[in-house]
């Protein structure tokens, strides 16, 4: 019965003994390593950038960094990723190649062309084929086709990236932003025809027949009854606010359909760019 009991005991023992060593390989660089890769492949990325910068935080390993980033721009969180590459950007050194692009990708991402375009320019680590690529990413994104173009082509023809990027550059040199003042102007002297300007056909023909409707409806209920006619001052107070919202939905037009063709080419950069990053 004793010899029972303490077989028991041993075992017990060596249970909780494996136990603490198997929680303390948890914490280990290697158990994280391994952990957060298996986070990073299954799609938890903000999981896997926060066990990265803890393996940095272990052993000051740049490659972490990098992952750490990654990670969070894959979770679409590259604010937490800057906040936490800015400490470590103070010295352009400190940023070896991969870092360095990996800070670009995330400028790229969070929006901030000026800041990639300087970046691109001045940082020492950064390969002449990269840096002219992100200059002009940064500077198609900024609207200056010209500027990109004439960078792009001192660039190979045959990398993939270089045809996508000059393909936008030479239709942003063609693209031509219809005037919003001007088409306001040509509804506000015939009605629809700034609409027509912008290639709205339909919604162009459509506030003409309904403004020239309302205006003729209220010209007749004048004409019988004077001014004093409640059929036309209805009729004309419909005939000046279709005439005014079809002068402020003109330009509204405009800008959207700008907008619109705008960011068309910046999808394309950025569908460019993070294909080939």
């Amino acid at each position: 019965m004793i010899r029972f009991i303490s077989v028991i005991y041993l075992v017990l023992g060596m249970v909780i003994n494996c136990s603490a060593q198997d929680t303390l390989d948890l914490f280990s660089a290697e158990s994280t390593q391994q952990f957060a890769n298996h986070l990073y492949k299954t799609g938890q990325f903000e999981e896997a950038g926060n066990e990265y910068m803890r393996l940095y935080h272990l052993g000051s390993n740049k490659e972490h960094l990098v992952l750490m980033s990654k990670s969070y721009r894959k979770a679409r969180l590259p604010q937490k990723a800057l906040i936490n590459l800015t400490p470590f950007q103070a010295e352009p050194i400190n940023f070896n190649k991969d870092l360095a692009l990996e800070f670009c990708h995330v400028l790229m991402a969070l929006a901030d062309y000026n800041e990639l375009l300087f970046y691109a320019k001045n940082h020492p680590n950064l390969p002449d084929f990269d840096a002219k690529i992100l200059e002009a990413s940064a500077l198609l994104q900024l609207e200056k086709w010209s500027t990109a173009d004439s960078i792009l082509v001192e660039l190979p023809e045959n990398h993939q990236i270089v045809k996508a990027l000059k393909d936008v550059a030479k239709t942003g040199k063609k693209l031509k932003k219809n005037n919003k003042l001007l088409a306001a102007g040509m509804s506000a002297i015939v009605p629809g025809t700034g609409k027509i300007y912008s290639g709205q056909w339909k919604d162009g023909l459509l506030s003409l027949l309904v403004v020239s409707t309302t205006s003729w409806q209220a010209y007749t209920g004048f004409n019988k009854n004077g001014i004093k006619s409640a059929y036309g001052w209805i009729f004309g107070a419909l005939a000046a606010g279709f005439y005014l919202g079809n002068i402020y939905g003109t330009a509204t037009a405009i800008e959207r359909r700008n907008a619109l063709v705008l960011n068309r080419l910046i999808t394309r950069v950025n569908e460019a760019y993070f294909s080939w990053y």
